[in-house]
């Protein structure tokens, strides 16, 4: 630190003269004489510059460099170039609730890191529009703020989110509530950080809030409350970019500062040059480090600089890798009888951001097949003309040229055996993570060999014993597309090890060859040991090709009063080679408790309701009877008696299948999965309900839900080429809203208006308002409205411009604009 008198007396430096100029050298300041620091104003220009002059007829440098330190001093105290400073910085933070030791100071402690095992990231309960806030002491002008982001896992937690400034302390745990508090500055974001996001607010205040408007888990990395030294806040809003290959020619840097005062930028470091906002690459592989910075002016301070790095690639230095999935290295080719047989690979690139595969071919006894696929995964069809030996290699190519290829020698055989394989072998899933488990296996390859693949389950104690609970687990092996696929729905026991047998030949087609199979279990005090044997039993098989395809697969609300339909209806047509098909569905219930209205979705029994073409075809009672157990793992600890939605601890989910083989020669199938009418009437989208008097806790985030696995299987004598299948909302819109009888009012609107009905229409309905992007920003379902019906809808968040309308029903599709002021 330099330390100075405060004032200098340049008559002692006789003909001394000090000026502060800008860039185009209009003086600012030009002083003589008895001058204190404080008595030079900083001008605040573009680049600013000081000139010391020191016309002196004598030669006192001791003097001189008092002089220099002064103007030093004083230059560097004069606002030109200082940043904003984070006024939130170790001060007292809270926020609704605290899970998982992720605190809320822990938002305030300088790191910007969103990884959360390097303990810098909060983390609430998952609840109703949780809420983290800051108490910065007292009144403070605030030019704006930063939100940095979870990074690890879970951006999109941080998505419709308000912030709220407040010079007094907020009064409401309601975030409409809070909007119409007097003093209370609000702005609403729809998207997430990725990793920050800086917002311009340039109010006084004390309370900052960070508060979801739905319901979901709040993490932050990271909240900076910039407090601008000189002049208004401004920012600079710096795009990452993405990899570049270094044969593409460079870039044109796009930052710009919200003030509208132009950006400057620096070449940090990198295989690169920079001239003005142009970056041209040298040819070598390395990451480019580049900063955009704003130095203010008269009216704005300088803006925090931002960085983006980013990744120069030489295509020259990249080989791919090549690997043959199909057949495998051990096993022959079963075929009783000769056929058509599936040939794949994985191919492999470093930086495939910029590098693609533009050509696979694989090559058997000499003759080229080019292959198709997509994302790494790479098939085609070869048909075998003589049971023995046979050669094939596979060549891929990538952007610039570069090759890599593999290759194997395999039979087909006209007779098999039976074949045991271990995967797992006792691996142990531990407390706290990693919740997965993966690895890569051979099993036999077949064309119609073997007529019955089955799954032996071993679940034992690690030392100390079992997870004492009941927990969701799902094996699952990734197809020749890519795609990973449950083939296994487990919920653990109490606390006990059990065995277990599944027939999986509905499976055949993706049980062979080299395949990746994975366990996910969410598991705590202690966790499991888990062992998986598939066996493979030779016999006439009817016929010897199939193909399995998604449907609906995931984790969907159940009761949901503002979405009690939440499943798309599948329009399918089915493949030519399909001769049989299969409806498979996995659906177990989640969720209990006083807060979710008859115990559901877990012990509720439910009744299902499939429906093809707009009629009722399957009916779905969803409960199984766990005493006796199914899977005979009895004697557990806890409630393991009890019946439950689709499943038993301790056993393997069954499934549900539906034969659909009598739909195979329509044109096009409509395919619907209606739930159960119940509804959760303490759910937080209820509006009747009522924390303590209706339920105990209406904010409870625990709500039913099911976790579904559905497929369509189908079964041919030839190999059965993929089915057309779309969901409803894929569909091209068709239509005016007035071909259905429905008008919308008024229009234009503030984001608040009604659908009205001119005649009935057969339900069930569902209303989408979608942005021009194709986002959805509100969906409901309607049944069976009548004419005259009226369907309220409101936006939460009102995007200015036009949004679509679009409705689904049993008699088309169709849309219209609703404008947005």
């Amino acid at each position: 630190m330099i330390k100075d008198r405060k004032r200098f007396e340049p008559s002692k430096v006789p003909g001394l003269l000090i000026k502060c100029w800008n860039r185009e050298k209009a003086g600012v300041n030009t002083r003589t004489g008895r001058i204190p620091l404080a008595g030079i104003s900083a001008h605040r220009g573009k680049y600013p510059i000081l000139i010391l002059y020191f016309q002196s007829t004598q030669n006192d440098n001791s003097m001189l460099r008092v002089i220099l330190f002064s103007a030093i001093f004083m230059f560097l105290h004069t606002g030109w170039s200082q940043t904003p400073v984070n006024i939130a910085f170790n001060q007292p933070a809270s926020q609704s609730s605290t899970a998982n030791n992720g605190e809320a100071s822990r938002a305030v402690d300088g790191i910007t890191d969103g990884i959360w095992a390097n303990s810098s990231v909060t983390h609430t309960e998952s609840t109703l529009q949780p809420w983290w806030e800051v108490d910065l002491g007292s009144i403070q002008e605030i030019g704006g703020l930063s939100l940095w982001n979870r990074t690890d896992c879970c951006k999109n937690r941080l998505s419709n989110y308000y912030l709220f400034v407040s010079e007094d302390p907020f009064t409401s745990d309601d975030p409409a509530v809070t909007q119409g508090q007097a003093g209370v500055f609000s702005l609403f974001e729809s998207s997430f950080p990725n990793p920050d996001h800086t917002v311009i607010i340039n109010q006084s205040g004390r309370y900052v809030r960070v508060q979801l408007q739905g319901t979901n888990v709040l993490s932050l990395a990271e909240v900076e409350v910039w407090q601008s030294p000189g002049g208004d806040f401004q920012t600079i809003d710096f795009p990452a970019i993405d990899k570049q290959l270094s044969t593409g020619g460079g870039l044109t840097l796009t930052a710009t500062a919200s003030s509208g005062l132009p950006v400057v930028y620096e070449l940090t470091s990198g295989p690169a040059m920079l001239a003005g906002d142009q970056i041209t690459f040298t040819g070598a592989t390395g990451m480019v480090v580049v900063r955009a910075l704003q130095s203010g002016d008269g009216s704005y301070g300088a803006a925090n600089p931002v960085e983006r790095s980013f990744l120069v690639v030489n295509p020259n230095d990249v080989q791919p890798v090549v690997e043959i999935r199909t057949p495998g290295p051990s096993y022959p080719v079963y075929m009783p009888q000769l056929g058509w047989y599936e040939i794949s690979a994985t191919v492999s690139v470093e930086h495939p951001e910029v590098l693609s595969v533009t050509s696979v071919i694989f090559t058997v006894d000499g003759v080229d097949i080019q292959a198709t696929g997509e994302n790494g995964y790479y098939r085609a069809l070869w048909e075998a003309g003589d049971h023995g030996p046979h050669q094939v290699k596979a060549t891929a190519t990538i952007t610039g040229g570069n090759q890599g290829s593999q290759n194997r020698f395999f039979d087909v055989s006209s007779s098999g055996n039976m074949e045991s394989v271990n995967t797992f072998d006792h691996n142990q899933i531990f407390s706290g993570g990693p919740y997965a488990y993966t690895g890569t296996y051979e099993l036999p390859s077949s064309v119609g060999g073997y007529s019955q693949i089955i799954g032996h389950l071993s679940i034992t104690c690690p030392p100390g014993g079992c997870d004492p609970w009941d927990r969701i687990a799902q094996i699952s092996v990734k197809g020749r597309d890519g795609q990973w696929y449950e083939i296994i729905r487990y919920i653990t026991p109490y606390g006990i090890a059990c065995d277990h047998s599944i027939d999986l030949t509905r499976f055949a087609d993706l049980l062979q060859g080299v395949v990746d199979v994975r366990m996910d279990l969410v598991t705590y005090q202690n966790g499991w040991e888990f062992s998986l044997d598939f066996e493979f039993i030779p016999g006439n098989v009817v016929f010897p090709y199939s193909r399995v395809e998604k449907l609906w697969t995931g984790t969907f609300p159940f009761g949901d009063p503002k979405n009690l339909q939440p499943l798309d209806t599948f329009h399918i047509q089915f493949s030519p080679q399909a001769q049989e098909a299969e409806l498979f569905v996995v659906n177990t219930g989640h969720g209990w408790g006083e807060n979710n209205s008859s115990n559901a979705a877990e012990f509720f029994e439910a009744d299902h309701l499939f429906k093809i073409n707009h009629q009722s075809a399957f009916g779905q009672k969803l409960w199984t009877g766990c005493n006796p157990n199914p899977d005979g793992c009895a004697d557990q600890f806890g409630t393991w008696k009890l019946s439950r939605a689709g499943w038993c601890p301790g056993a393997i989910s069954p499934g549900y299948s539906y034969n659909m083989s009598g739909w195979i020669l329509d044109e096009k199938v409509k395919l619907s999965y209606i739930f159960d009418t119940y509804v959760d009437a303490c759910h937080p989208n209820n509006p009747g309900c009522v924390s303590g008097i209706t339920c105990p806790n209406c904010k409870d985030g625990f709500n039913p839900h099911y976790v579904i696995a559905s497929y369509l299987i189908t079964y041919g004598l030839e190999p059965v080429q993929p089915s057309g299948i779309q969901t409803a909302i894929q569909e091209p819109v068709g239509g005016q809203l007035s071909d259905l009888g429905i008008s919308i009012t008024p229009n234009p609107s503030h984001g608040e208006g009604t659908l009205t009905l001119s005649r009935d229409l057969d339900g069930p309905v569902r209303v989408s308002v979608l942005d021009l992007q194709g986002r959805i920003l509100l969906k409901k379902w309607v049944q069976a409205p009548e004419q005259g019906s009226v369907i309220p809808l409101q936006l939460d968040h009102r995007p200015a411009g036009v949004v679509w309308i679009v409705i689904q029903s049993q008699e088309g599709i169709a849309s219209g604009r609703w404008m947005i002021h």
